[in-house]
């Protein structure tokens, strides 16, 4: 028993130092982060209330994706990213000898995912493959898949910001995943506007 005794203030000692070295994620961050996920998923939810059918599944006369199919790029790039943040990059070690990202950085991360001035390719493991027939068969998913998203970062007490990937930390993955939501929430509302599109 004095033996015990003997050794357990030292551990105590070096268990809460290393519980103090350890960085979660601000109140801030956090905060920032939930409220973004759920603004995206409002107004991509928003968009497709009510769509019939057809309006789900019109493909504008000049090419590009139908609603449908812009959905379900969402859907599948939800998974992507959570999964990738999760499973790959919080093995990473922490990276404690460089500067960290702030809001700064988000801030110009979202504007620029957002701007559809500038297009992208969706690599092929996201090209829609027309799994949603409706916009009620994907409302139910995503809803569900966004949902776990929001509540992993509520509860996380994973160092999001000190894991780097390329030139962006794990919490930015998580904000460009957000971003995306908007971004491609933009282009669907494009659709709406194509001279065909049912009324």
């Amino acid at each position: 028993m004095k033996l015990a005794n003997r050794f357990s203030l030292p551990f105590f000692v070096l268990a809460l130092a290393a519980a103090e070295d350890r960085q979660t994620l601000t109140p801030a961050d956090r905060d920032f982060l939930t409220s973004h996920l759920e603004t995206s998923r409002q107004e991509l939810l928003k968009s497709i209330a009510g769509l019939t059918k057809e309006q789900w599944n019109h493909q504008p006369a000049g090419g590009g994706w139908s609603i449908a199919q812009c959905a379900e790029h969402l859907a599948a790039t939800e998974d992507g990213l959570f999964g990738m943040v999760t499973g790959r990059l919080l093995k990473l070690p922490v990276a404690a000898d460089r500067t960290r990202f702030g809001r700064a950085e988000d801030e110009k991360l979202i504007a620029r995912i957002v701007d559809r001035s500038e297009k992208a390719k969706a690599p092929e493991t996201l090209q829609p493959s027309g799994k949603f027939p409706t916009p009620e068969s994907f409302v139910a998913e995503f809803h569900s898949r966004r949902q776990r998203s929001i509540e992993w970062v509520k509860s996380t007490q994973d160092d999001l910001r000190g894991r780097v990937s390329g030139s962006m930390d794990a919490y930015q993955y998580l904000v460009l995943m957000s971003a995306h939501t908007l971004r491609h929430t933009a282009q669907l509302n494009e659709v709406k506007q194509d001279a065909k599109y049912p009324r």
